[in-house]
């Protein structure tokens, strides 16, 4: 299983779901978003439905986003767990 992950310290919704989902295949299976709430969640949400039409997105906001062994304050962070390594 390969397992995608992003992340966006950006202030706009849009430039930081590209910026985080940049070297990412076309489709996944399923997104898990955890974002600032200083992103409009309705924004972030928007755009990943858009970039990923088929996708199964879950998301939240959070006080403090964590990826692997790093910590983000005021970040937007992806993982997608994909059955195959399919890359754009």
């Amino acid at each position: 299983m390969k397992v995608y992950e992003g992340r966006s310290a950006g202030v706009d919704a849009e430039a930081a779901v590209i910026e985080a989902t940049s070297g990412w295949p076309d489709t996944v299976e399923m997104i898990f978003a955890f974002h600032s709430p200083r992103l409009d969640a309705q924004e972030v949400a928007a755009k990943l439905a858009r970039t990923f039409p088929a996708t199964r997105i879950v998301g939240c906001t959070t006080a403090g986003e964590f990826l692997g062994d790093s910590h983000c304050k005021g970040c937007l962070l992806y993982t997608s767990p994909s059955p195959r390594d399919r890359t754009r």
